[in-house]
Parts: C-alpha cells; structure tokens; sequence
C-alpha cells in the first residue's frame, strides 16, 4: 500500500446525511419553482413569535433594586466572614 491511504469508515457519508442534503436541495428547488408563500399557521406563528418577543424584551431590570440587592450581598458576605 505504497502511495495510497486506506479509507476509515470515517471518511465516507452517513446514510441520513445524504438525506438532510436532499431534503434541504429539494425545499431549495421548490422555493425558486413556486416561491416564498406562507400559510395561514405560518403568519399566525410569526404573529405569536412576535408578541413573545415584545414582552420578553420589554422587562428593564431596575438598576437601584439591582444596586441594593448587590449592597445586601456585599454587606451579608462580610457579615459572614466576621462571625
């Protein structure tokens, strides 16, 4: 075997690799054939996405309960070392 290298099992695709592939070539062709259409579910998913996030990202910590709160811990741990 001078010059060539002997394959592992390795080197060579699984099965359900070549699957995904064709799944994702086949959503692919089907996108530039018919394209971007959304379904009533997608646009009410999108929808609720939408209001999840809204109401996630409106929560502002409050620095002054956050200030105390870290003051309570320092003063605490302190506390604790002496005693």
């Amino acid at each position: 075997m001078t010059g060539t290298r002997r394959k592992g099992i390795s080197d060579f695709r699984n099965v359900s690799d070549l699957r995904i592939q064709f799944y994702c070539e086949y959503r692919l062709y089907l996108k530039q054939i018919h394209g971007e259409t959304k379904s009533e579910a997608s646009l009410q998913g999108e929808m609720l996405h939408s209001q999840v996030s809204k109401t996630s990202m409106g929560f502002i910590p409050n620095t002054v309960v956050f200030a105390l709160l870290v003051l309570i811990i320092i003063i605490s741990a302190i506390l604790w070392i002496w005693m």
